[in-house]
């Protein structure tokens, strides 16, 4: 009985065997379709623009190459359709940067949860829902003429950059 007991135990071990390597073969499957569910599911941005404009008194906005005419900095890029991410209210941040590389606009700081920080001149926020969708957004010179040279817009999403343009004012 006990050479019996012996075997079946030994044969019950096998078992367990394969089925533990089989169900550890099955997580190592699990961990990378989630990887790749996470990947597929991020937003991607697209044909990134920035313009120099001036408005004139009647409220019509031209475009300007010339520093001293510019009074604000339009910026626009396209968010891609995804039909796996998650849809809402999706927050965008903008960094428009001199030629002295100094922060215009806003130039506020946002902390995330990974001990990363950001800089940015403004934030732009739309309502996704897993269609393509024309992203704008408007840095005002407040003022603050623009000076000539070549303004370089950074545009993030949390803390990754996702693209960048440049506009050169003479």
């Amino acid at each position: 009985q006990n050479k019996s007991l012996l075997t079946e135990i030994e044969s019950q071990n096998v078992v367990m065997y394969k089925q533990k390597t089989e169900n550890d073969t099955l997580l190592l499957h699990q961990k990378k379709l989630e990887l790749a569910i996470k990947d597929a599911a991020k937003l991607s941005l697209s044909n990134f623009k920035v313009a120099a404009f001036r408005e004139k008194k009647s409220g019509k906005e031209l475009e300007t190459e010339k520093a001293r005419n510019a009074q604000k900095l339009k910026v626009s890029f396209s968010v891609n359709g995804n039909s796996i991410a998650k849809t809402g209210k999706k927050v965008f941040y903008i960094q428009v940067l001199d030629q002295k590389n100094t922060v215009l606009g806003e130039n506020k700081l946002i902390e995330f949860e990974n001990d990363k920080a950001l800089v940015y001149s403004f934030i732009v926020a739309v309502d996704f829902q897993g269609k393509p969708v024309n992203v704008y957004g408007v840095l005002n010179s407040d003022g603050n003429e623009f000076k000539k040279g070549t303004y370089f817009v950074n545009f993030f999403d949390k803390q990754e950059i996702m693209g960048s343009a440049s506009v050169t004012l003479e």
